[in-house]
């Protein structure tokens, strides 16, 4: 997945048949953006291709990184060319434009809510045309200390995370499990979080559909790539919006801003 900004980009490549004790697969792959070639050339912690639960993964992974000469762009092609287990592979993808959150605007402070171990945030959207797929995401999470210190606060989960592309709105549901949002901002620790939206591409949106089909027909669909069974995609975020949430938002005094 090639996300608009990010200048680090990663490949999860599988052997879903192998015992979980064999040797990952062994791929060699190159990506191509607009005047420059760069190799997957690190391995790296599987964490960073977004695998946390192994025992939800059957076989061997390998996570591997390229470093790029400039961040990811909207609008723009990429292509790659690689070789692995089953022979050479080539796949291309276009960026989607980034979807832009309208309301609330950024800083936006709430009340915490009477009920409940978590938050609804409200937000519309506007989502291009290019974009396939819409996600939420919260980015990050913060609880401003006594003494105006910033300390992390996470996981947090944001629900739904599908998000209707013609909606134009959603409620965003933000949840922690222990100790809960709620129990923190009664405390009077004023709580912020960066929520986001991400619009991703017709490979991926697409990839998703099928891969709930079984069987998968033969030969393998297309989601980006040709000769390998995968998605190469496109992912474009919103810029973030920042929702400080605290039990008396009129009091600036301690909204650390």
């Amino acid at each position: 997945m090639l996300v608009a900004g990010q200048s680090d980009v990663h490949m999860l490549a599988a052997h879903p048949h192998r015992s979980r004790s064999g040797s990952p697969p062994e791929v060699n792959v190159r990506l191509m953006g607009p005047g420059w070639v760069t190799a997957f050339s690190e391995e790296t912690d599987l964490a960073d291709c977004g695998i946390t639960d192994l025992t939800a993964w059957p076989g061997t992974l390998v996570c591997l990184r390229a470093r790029l000469p400039e961040p990811i762009r909207e609008r723009t092609r990429y292509s790659i060319a690689g070789t692995g287990p089953a022979g050479s592979f080539t796949g291309a993808t276009v960026v989607p434009s980034a979807p832009v959150i309208t309301e609330p605007a950024d800083g936006h402070r709430l009340p915490p809510q009477s009920e409940g171990d978590y938050l609804t945030v409200p937000i519309h959207f506007e989502v291009p045309s290019d974009v396939a797929m819409l996600h939420s995401e919260v980015i990050d999470a913060f609880e401003i200390q006594s003494d105006g210190s910033r300390k992390p606060i996470g996981p947090i989960s944001c629900e739904p995370l599908v998000l209707g592309l013609e909606a134009g709105r959603a409620d965003l549901i933000l949840s922690r499990a222990s100790p809960s949002l709620y129990k923190r901002i009664y405390l009077g620790r004023p709580v912020h979080l960066s929520v986001a939206v991400l619009g991703l591409g017709r490979n991926y949106a697409d990839f998703v559909e099928a891969s709930g089909r079984y069987p998968l027909r033969q030969p393998w669909p297309s989601f980006g790539l040709e000769g390998a069974y995968g998605y190469f995609a496109g992912a474009a975020p919103s810029d973030p919006v920042r929702i400080i949430v605290r039990p008396d938002p009129s009091d600036d005094a301690q909204a650390g801003d």
